[in-house]
C-alpha cells in the first residue's frame, strides 16, 4: 500500500558551515546510496540576513521503493517516546495539503548520527506528502497514526 506520494529531505547550510559535510549528512539520512539509485542531491543558493549566502540541499524521494525504505529507516530509528510526540503533535505537523513535517536536530545528526526531534532552529527537514484517496485530513491522520503506531 502506498503511504506517501513523495518525501523531501532538506537542510540549510550557512556560510560558515561545512557545506560538503552537511550535504553528506543529508544523504546519510537516506538508507541507501542516492548516487547508485540515480537520485539527485539538489543544491540551491538563497540570500539570508545581511546578504549572507545560504545553501539549501534537497533530496526528493519519489518511487514507492525509495519512500518505503526511508519510512522503514525512520520507524526503526525513532524511539517510542519520539513516535508518541509525533502522534500527539499530529495536528500541528500535518498541513492543509496533507504534508506531514518532521525536523531533526542538525548537530546531533552530524556528530552522533542520532535523530532528535526539534521544533525549529538548525535542523534537517523532512516533508512527507501523505497518500490518501480521496484526499482528506482525517484519512491522512490515520496513515500517520498507522505509520508511527507504538
Amino acid at each position: 500500500m502506498k503511504l506517501v506520494h513523495h518525501i523531501t529531505l532538506s537542510v540549510f547550510s550557512k556560510e560558515h558551515e561545512d557545506h560538503a559535510k552537511l550535504a553528506d549528512a543529508l544523504a546519510k539520512l537516506v538508507p541507501f546510496n542516492i548516487t547508485e539509485q540515480k537520485i539527485e542531491l539538489e543544491k540551491q543558493i538563497a540570500i539570508g540576513f545581511n546578504e549572507s549566502k545560504i545553501r539549501i540541499f534537497k533530496i526528493l524521494l519519489k518511487t514507492q521503493r525509495h519512500t518505503n525504505s526511508f519510512l522503514n529507516f525512520l520507524k526503526e530509528s525513532l524511539t517510542k517516546d519520539q513516535k508518541k510526540v509525533l502522534l500527539v503533535q499530529i495536528d500541528s505537523r500535518l498541513d492543509p495539503e496533507n504534508v506531514f513535517f518532521i525536523r531533526f536536530d542538525k548537530s546531533n545528526w552530524l556528530n552522533n548520527q542520532e535523530l532528535t526531534l526539534v521544533d525549529g532552529g538548525n535542523c534537517f527537514h523532512v516533508k512527507m506528502s501523505i497518500a490518501t484517496f480521496p484526499s482528506s485530513r482525517e484519512k491522512a491522520k490515520e496513515v500517520v497514526k498507522n505509520l508511527f503506531h507504538i
